[in-house]
């Protein structure tokens, strides 16, 4: 597990925007900056932007499987807000 402190689920930062989750989730994949399992490139988690929370869970029939879920760091919610701010600007 990811030490949580100063960290929180992109879903939050999405509400913090002011935009839907399922919209920035899009809109990051487009920017190249989520794959499509919405997990950041590397380079986003080298600039210290985001970070993947891994883990496991037990799945009643398949046993145990692994999750990552992305994280955005207090440096990262400047750049994201930006990043979309920019891009409603010229959208």
């Amino acid at each position: 597990m990811t030490d949580h402190t100063n960290t929180y689920p992109i879903q939050k930062a999405a509400k913090l925007i002011g935009i839907g989750s399922n919209k920035l989730f899009a809109f990051l994949r487009e920017q190249k900056v989520l794959d499509k399992s919405n997990l950041p490139y590397q380079r986003y988690i080298d600039q210290g932007y985001l970070k993947v929370d891994q883990g496991n869970w037990e799945h009643p029939t398949v046993g145990t499987k692994l999750y990552g879920r992305t994280l955005v760091t207090v440096h990262g919610f400047s750049w994201l807000k930006k990043l979309v701010e920019k891009e409603k600007q010229h959208g």
